[in-house]
């Protein structure tokens, strides 16, 4: 191997080779300091490891320049790194110009227990912001299109209208003519107002009036005022109005009819106003209403009257009776009533009358009896001579058949044969 150069290969150990790197680089930019971070545990001592033999110090070559610094390229010396020992203690600060190197992470410490957990109530709400300011408001929007104009509603009757025909106030009754405005809604039989003024008028009935050429007839009722005038108001007189509401019901009036007005003689018997005599007999027309009232009528709570039949039976409203006892008594007396009834008081005994239920023509009489049947005539009479046979007629069309004629000339029949 004379004549070539040996390149002569050591194993370093890591300080060597710290040593070896921090002479031979260049120094790089000082880096922004981190943050310090949470001192772990001091672990144990490691073993010390065996010293490596010193390698020869070669002589230092001129410093070149710095080049560009490339990637980072693969341990140059060294066989792999071994297993990492226990930190050791923390060694003497190294120069400041180099610095010392950096110690390895130390074993991040236990996770401590976790905190009890805060309260779930929520807290108080809080006040309320207040209102923002109101919005700018936006623009109009343009106006839409008009709308169709709708049919146009029914014009009415007119009536009023005015006339240039020269006339003069009439005398009652007078006919006039006059030329008012064609189309109006006049008609015969109504009264109209024709008016120079509130003093010189007259009214008048209209006889006709044509509504194409507006010429009216009219004859005069009633006129105040003088003179001839050529422009005359017309109008309805006296125009019916709109039919108002109805207005309320009235309360119902007493039964109408005659009135006897009831008094008192003292403990004797009834009076009554316009009839002489106490308990005076009176008398009742069949289909009338009579009312019996008591002119005080505190009498009629002392001496109630009641009208009654013969029986002693108080009437009713079946019997034509209304309010019986009260102060005021109704009858409207039934064609059926019996001809003699008897008004009575109920807490006295001498307070009693008659009453008499005539007809309208007198008192009705009493049904006579059936007189006895005459005798039987009979069945049929002489037949009379046969008349001369007319001429026959011409023959009719057949009509609907009609259950109402079968009828008729059934009983035509009935009637022929009982004769």
């Amino acid at each position: 191997m004379a004549g070539k150069n040996l390149i002569r290969l050591k194993q370093l150990d890591q300080s060597e080779l710290a040593n070896f790197i921090l002479s031979t680089s260049p120094m790089g930019p000082t880096g922004t300091t981190g943050t310090q971070g949470v001192t772990g545990e001091t672990g144990p001592q490691g073993i010390q490891g065996t010293t490596g033999p010193a390698g020869s110090t070669g002589s230092a070559g001129p410093t070149g320049p710095t080049g560009v610094t490339g990637p980072q390229g693969a341990t140059q010396y060294g066989g792999p790194t071994g297993p990492q020992g226990t930190q050791g203690p923390t060694g003497p600060a190294g120069l400041s110009q180099f610095g010392g190197p950096t110690g390895p992470q130390g074993v991040t410490g236990a996770t401590g227990e976790m905190g009890p957990t805060g309260p779930e109530t929520p807290g108080v709400t809080g006040p309320q912001g207040e209102q923002g300011p109101r919005g700018v408001t936006g623009d109009t929007g343009s106006t839409g299109p008009t709308g169709v104009t709708g049919i146009g509603g029914d014009p009415g009757d007119r009536y009023r209208s005015t006339s240039y025909t020269s006339v003069a106030i009439p005398l009652n009754p007078t006919q006039i003519q006059l030329t008012v405005e064609q189309y109006l809604a006049y008609s015969a039989g109504q009264e109209v107002i024709i008016a120079y003024d509130s003093s010189k008028y007259f009214s008048a009935i209209v006889d006709s009036y044509d509504r194409f050429t507006g010429i009216m007839f009219a004859t005069s009722v009633y006129s105040t005022g003088t003179g001839t005038y050529s422009f005359w108001t017309v109008n309805l007189a006296k125009a019916q109005g709109r039919q108002g509401a109805a207005g309320p019901t009235g309360p119902q009036g007493n039964v109408g009819g005659v009135t006897f007005k009831v008094g008192i003689d003292g403990t004797t018997g009834y009076t009554f106003e316009g009839v002489s005599g106490t308990n005076p007999n009176v008398t009742l027309v069949r289909g009338m209403t009579y009312v019996f009232e008591f002119i005080d009528s505190t009498t009629s709570i002392t001496h109630p009257m009641f009208l009654k039949d013969n029986s002693g039976n108080d009437l009713s409203s079946s019997s034509g009776v209304y309010n019986n006892g009260s102060e005021r008594v109704s009858f409207s007396v039934p064609y059926s009533s019996p001809n003699t009834l008897q008004y009575v008081c109920s807490t006295q005994s001498s307070f009693i009358g008659v009453i008499t239920v005539a007809d309208a023509g007198g008192i009705r009489g009493e049904t006579g009896a059936i007189g006895p049947m005459g005798p039987t005539g009979p069945a049929w009479g002489d037949t009379g001579p046969t008349g001369a046979t007319g001429e026959a007629g011409a023959t009719g069309a057949t009509g609907p058949r009609s259950s109402t004629n079968i009828g008729k000339f059934l009983e035509l029949s009935m009637v022929f044969a009982t004769e």
